[in-house]
């Protein structure tokens, strides 16, 4: 039988077993359509100042003001095409490992399948990684260890699955040289000390090859990157400027004539930048802070839950400096750092 003949079949089935009541239309009460109360815009109306005030926080807007006190850098660019090619390998290997019957304990990233999905982005992002490659070299050079960290403009690689397991092998060789070295366990805070400061050594590089790496397996990368594609078009952004005093929100998008036609171009404001690894910076001696209109509103331990017996006898000094930097490098605002 056809599917009409079944569906047939089926109908006369119900109505030879019961009779089926003739409803009237002011009685009937459809709830088979989509409950859309409590639906919102697909887009905001302040969509394109929000997606400015995201980008233009990105270290391309604030590095200028404080190079000669951060690590050196030197920014690579990332054409959309290229962002493209990192968020579409993204979707397909998230779709792929969703389709594979994984054990608990299988690492997806050495499936055959996902590796190959991996090497077929790297080799079209061949002229990204050659532009990186230089840079990488240049950085590398004017770093004590010859490392490097590659991020994007905005956020960083550092929740990569496969930085995060060089992480945990780092953590407990070094956990176990410690303890044969002193005889004896060491505690949980250093063994959190430990493991804090391998994860943030696990993103330092020596090749665009593993930079690359690091930013196909990043969830953050992929988010970062498939916002800046989603980006308003670059007409809306200028006129938003000129709605609100002809401020500069630094984005790269052509300039438009008067009495020019709508553009569908998106803005854009991404890059990858290359910075000189310091391993000088442990996880003791970092420390982030929030300012709002030029004011630090608040400062903690970047890396609050852990305890560091050593700052608490330079808090005075550390206190001081930060705000000795505040002030030399904030006076009037921070909105270039997007606060």
């Amino acid at each position: 039988k056809n599917d009409f003949d079944v569906m047939a079949s089926f109908l006369a089935d119900i109505q030879g077993r019961q009779r089926l009541r003739k409803v009237k239309a002011e009685d009937v009460k459809d709830r088979s359509a989509a409950n859309i109360r409590l639906s919102g815009k697909d887009t905001l109306d302040d969509e394109a100042d929000r997606w400015a005030y995201f980008f233009d926080s990105g270290c391309s807007s604030w590095f200028d003001s404080i190079k000669d006190v951060t690590f050196s850098s030197t920014f690579c660019e990332l054409s959309p095409s290229e962002a493209r090619i990192i968020v579409e390998h993204w979707e397909s290997r998230e779709r792929l490992i969703a389709s594979l019957h994984l054990g608990e304990e299988e690492d997806p990233c050495q499936r055959p399948e996902v590796q190959e999905l991996f090497s077929t982005a790297a080799t079209k992002l061949t002229d990204v990684t050659q532009r990186l490659e230089s840079l990488i070299e240049l950085e590398a050079a004017r770093s004590s260890v010859g490392l490097v960290f590659v991020k994007l403009s905005t956020r960083s690689p550092k929740d990569s699955k496969k930085a995060l397991a060089r992480a945990a092998a780092s953590f407990y060789r070094a956990v176990a040289e410690k303890e044969e070295l002193t005889g004896e366990k060491i505690d949980s805070n250093m063994r959190w000390r430990i493991l804090s400061e391998e994860t943030t050594r696990s993103v330092a590089v020596s090749c665009a090859t593993d930079a690359m790496e690091l930013m196909l397996d990043s969830a953050r990368v992929y988010e970062d990157l498939e916002y800046a594609l989603r980006g308003p078009p670059a007409l809306t952004l200028q006129q938003s400027e000129t709605s609100e005093g002809g401020a500069s929100l630094g984005l790269n998008r052509p300039s438009l004539p008067l009495g020019a036609p709508e553009l569908t171009e998106k803005a854009w404001n991404m890059s990858l930048v290359v910075r000189a690894w310091d391993p000088r910076l442990k996880p003791e001696s970092e420390f982030r802070g929030i300012c709002w209109d030029g004011q630090l509103t608040c400062l903690s331990q970047y890396f609050h839950p852990l305890y560091f017996p050593e700052v608490l006898g330079q808090r005075s000094v550390i206190e001081h400096d930060i705000l000795a930097m505040l002030t030399k490098r904030c006076a009037g605002g921070s909105g270039s750092a997007g606060g």
